[in-house]
């Protein structure tokens, strides 16, 4: 039993940076798209503008994702409610 709690604290602990180490470049594909967007907004046409906003909305779908299983991870289930 103690193996399978120190196995279980280490598969959260690796989700965790997982999760973290996941999460940075997906920040930064979004920030640069807003910023493309930003700079560009008068010389771009308007299938550009929409395929920033697909980046954009991408990384924050996948954000979310990454979170939900963050979260998951993290549910106690030894018999609490989920």
């Amino acid at each position: 039993m103690t193996e399978l709690e120190r196995s279980n604290q280490q598969l959260q602990s690796f989700v965790y940076i997982t999760s973290h180490d996941l999460q940075e470049p997906l920040r930064a594909m979004a920030s640069y798209a807003q910023l493309l967007k930003k700079c560009y907004k008068e010389q771009l046409d308007e299938d550009a503008d929409e395929f920033m906003e697909y980046i954009v909305s991408g990384s924050k779908r996948m954000k979310q994702q990454i979170q939900g299983l963050l979260e998951y991870s993290r549910v106690d289930n030894r018999g609490g409610d989920l």
